[in-house]
């Protein structure tokens, strides 16, 4: 055989071991991804009939309240399991559901495989043929406090909106109520209604709900302002009512009332926009972004149980005047949803120190991360309390609870024109902070955040006695 016959054949043999290399890769590569990245969601998929008859195979165990109130347990009926929800439309957005023909959500899917796996103990006694008793999966108790949730959902009434409370040195999620809700025992006859519904009823708007934070995104300025302007206590503001760029567009105080010359206390009291937009020129938006951003906007709040709707910031050049102010009074590109603001509520209460969230009763040990100084939280904290003392909030500590907070008001454009939101972020008390709260009132009147958020607290510090 010539050499130019045995070269062909080692270059076409070393051809086809390349295909096979490269097609193996690819099979490898595929299996790799399928694996690590897509397996799960395909497992959790509701076109994957196998996940419902594995559920299936085990009685699906209870949720219960902080307390012990069952909140959801299942029976069997024949072959099947018929989900209770005992409480209804007063958790739905949370909670969820489990349903054969409608899947799962809320709450039910991201405790899912604990809910339909049996505990331990069980497992082995079922092993060994010692329990002969019906699979049950494991029972799981929610940090949520039953009653604080029926009076929260009962005072808010028919409005759309949200309220949510924190303890704010654990993270617990004592309270999440969402409106308008749904009738979760009856979800054959109104499916197609609350999914083709605008008002978006299986939204649960405390946690993945987003709205622009208005006024409450104040004291994120505020606390940029007294870290990085060092005089800023001392100085004196003119606020004639207006802020006007040079491009024509202007940012106006609410009403276009005009302050005169005040200083930082009474313009967090009064709520100048003026003021605190100029602060927010001053300070730039990178830095306004940079402070944002420790207070966990632009990043996934960290729960083993929740997926929360991420806070936007966005990142704007100082030349940006109008947008830079916009920001730094709430409003613009900025986005956070009612968990966040009462994260942000916690923070200052608990002496600048963030509490990561919890959901699920004793799931982890309260953990929390440093945002702010000590000190700078100390003097927010005291701004706060005179916002309900001589500011916008005054005469709404009914109860004598000692609420420190700060209302909000944000203006929103959707395609039935323009509406204002009225929000409030606070916690009480001033001497022992305990509980935060956000509360947003979507199309809401004047001041009935602030009312609403007095009632809860105090609701919340007589539960606590």
């Amino acid at each position: 055989m010539k050499r130019s016959d045995t070269d062909n054949i080692f270059i076409n043999v070393t051809k086809v071991m390349m295909l096979y290399l490269i097609l193996f890769l690819i099979l490898i590569s595929f299996i790799a991804n399928f694996k690590l990245f897509k397996s799960q969601k395909w497992v959790e998929s509701s076109y994957n009939k196998r996940a419902e008859i594995k559920r299936n195979e085990v009685l699906r165990g209870s949720i219960l309240d902080r307390n012990g109130e069952v909140l959801a347990f299942s029976q069997r009926e024949g072959d099947s399991q018929i989900r209770t929800y005992t409480k209804n439309e007063v958790f739905a957005p949370l909670i969820g559901y489990v349903d054969p023909t409608y899947d799962v959500a809320g709450l039910e899917k991201s405790l899912d495989s604990r809910l339909s796996t049996m505990p331990v103990s069980s497992t082995v006694k079922n092993m060994f043929g010692v329990d002969k008793s019906e699979k049950k999966g494991n029972d799981i108790t929610l940090t949520l406090d039953s009653r604080l949730q029926d009076f929260a959902y009962n005072i808010f009434g028919d409005r759309k909106g949200a309220v949510v409370v924190l303890n704010c040195k654990t993270g617990e999620i004592l309270a999440d109520v969402s409106k308008p809700s749904y009738d979760v025992s009856n979800l054959d006859s109104i499916w197609n209604q609350i999914v083709n519904d605008e008002n978006s009823p299986l939204l649960d708007r405390g946690i993945n709900g987003l709205y622009a934070p208005g006024s409450t995104f104040k004291i994120i300025t505020l606390s940029c302002a007294l870290t990085n302007l060092p005089d800023v206590l001392s100085e004196t503001f003119e606020d004639n009512g207006v802020i006007q760029f040079p491009d024509g567009n202007s940012l106006p105080n609410a009403g276009w009332v005009a302050h005169g010359n005040i200083d930082l206390q009474t313009a967090f009291d009064v709520s100048s926009n003026v003021v605190f937009g100029s602060l927010g020129i001053r300070l730039g938006g990178e830095k306004l972004k940079q402070e944002a951003e420790l207070f966990n906007y632009n990043k996934v709040i960290r729960s083993d149980d929740l997926d929360v709707s991420k806070a936007k910031f966005p990142s704007l050049n100082d030349e940006e005047e109008g947008k830079v102010a916009q920001s730094a009074i709430g409003q613009g590109e900025v986005v956070v949803s009612p968990l966040q603001i009462a994260l942000t509520a916690s923070t200052i209460a608990n002496n600048g120190n963030m509490p990561q969230v919890q959901i699920v009763k004793g799931n982890n040990p309260g953990f929390s991360q440093r945002v702010i100084s000590e000190d700078i939280a100390q003097q927010v904290k005291d701004m706060m309390r005179d916002v309900m003392i001589n500011g916008t909030g005054s005469g709404m500590d009914i109860y004598g609870i000692g609420i420190c907070g700060k209302t909000g008001t944000a203006e929103v454009e959707d395609s039935n024109g323009k509406y204002v939101n009225s929000l409030f972020a606070g916690f009480s008390s001033y001497d022992d902070p305990k509980y935060a709260i956000a509360v947003v009132v979507e199309h809401g009147e004047s001041g009935i955040a602030t009312y609403i958020a007095s009632e809860v607290l105090n609701k919340a510090m007589n539960l606590a006695q």
